[in-house]
């Protein structure tokens, strides 16, 4: 998929502007992606929520979970304790 990369950073490679992990870390707070489109025509997409971890005030690391947006309710604990930032039309940034 065109893109794929900049959308999800492998470990160690830069942050692509506008995605998920740069959003969690310039907030320093967790983002849902509750419906990222992979194909056009296509209604089955996926949901991620990237989450940051905080040291000293400032996110080091972000923990990146993707899945099958029929998967959505195995995010629900993630959901309900960090109350993130919701990212609607994130499949525009692909």
């Amino acid at each position: 998929m065109h893109g794929i990369d900049g959308l999800f950073p492998r470990k160690g490679r830069p942050v692509a502007s506008g995605s998920l992990v740069e959003t969690a870390i310039r907030k320093n707070r967790a983002v849902l992606a509750p419906h990222i489109g992979i194909l056009d025509g296509v209604e089955e997409g996926l949901v991620a929520i990237a989450q940051p971890s905080v040291a000293a005030g400032a996110a080091g690391k972000v923990a990146l979970v993707v899945l099958l947006e029929r998967d959505t309710r195995l995010l629900s604990p993630q959901i309900q304790r960090t109350h993130p930032i919701v990212v609607e039309g994130f499949w525009r940034h692909l």
